[in-house]
């Protein structure tokens, strides 16, 4: 796929509109042929998984551009990065893909606009509280949160919603591995993730990280900047 798509870009030099049309399927095609390769290796465990301690904040704050992009100008965009002071252990390509797949799925549930909403959080679970939630244990935890306001999920279609290739979108439309590949991130880390819908109301994804000792407090490990697409709260 590397050298296919490479030389794709050397055939879009040519000055041929009609070519350049054709090339621009070809490099949609491979790039969505690599996006699920590396779901497919994730989700098999064969995807190399270097966990590091991670700022989430700032992790989140490095990809808005491409968040952006990825949203379109049909849908609001808001962050509401918490005062998050821990790390979290994970690899860090995975949680980016983690989160792309999380914002894909909530713009395709939004095809005539709508509003997106992420949120980070410091959470502590007490006993009772880890007992509702099957897969974590006690203690503080990071929370990434998404929300859309999209065509929802009934009962059934949420039950089913983390099961590897099962989808509602149309053929070639979707692999059915987007919810199930953050699953499989999510519990790799040692984390848990729920899902939250009713149909014709919003959803909601919150996946839940483990919190390490190490605090987040100097200035060069505070948040990235955050692009103006943003509507940022919270933040110190």
């Amino acid at each position: 796929m590397t050298v296919l798509l490479a030389n794709v870009e050397f055939v879009k030099e040519e000055d041929n509109q009609e070519v350049i049309e054709f090339v621009d399927e070809i490099r949609n095609a491979g790039r969505r042929s690599c996006d699920l390769t590396t779901q497919l290796l994730t989700f098999g465990s064969r995807q190399g998984n270097e966990p590091q301690l991670l700022d989430i904040n700032r992790t989140l704050g490095d990809m808005q551009s491409t968040l952006c992009r990825v949203m379109g100008d049909e849908i609001q965009f808001e962050s509401i990065l918490g005062s998050v002071g821990s790390q979290i252990s994970v690899d860090r390509e995975q949680f980016k893909l983690l989160v792309m797949n999380l914002i894909v799925n909530a713009r395709d549930a939004m095809a005539g606009g709508g509003k997106r909403v992420l949120e980070t959080a410091d959470i502590m679970f007490d006993e009772a509280r880890a007992n509702n939630h099957p897969g974590t244990v006690v203690g503080p935890c990071v929370m990434l949160s998404i929300r859309d306001t999209g065509c929802g999920m009934d009962g059934k279609t949420t039950h089913k919603a983390f099961e590897p290739f099962f989808t509602t979108k149309d053929l070639g439309k979707g692999s059915g591995l987007g919810l199930s590949t953050v699953y499989g991130i999510v519990r790799k880390a040692g984390g848990h993730v729920s899902l939250y819908s009713d149909l014709g109301e919003e959803t909601t994804v919150k996946a839940y990280f483990p919190s390490t000792c190490s605090r987040v407090e100097n200035q060069e490990n505070r948040p990235a900047p955050i692009s103006p697409c943003e509507t940022l709260r919270g933040v110190p």
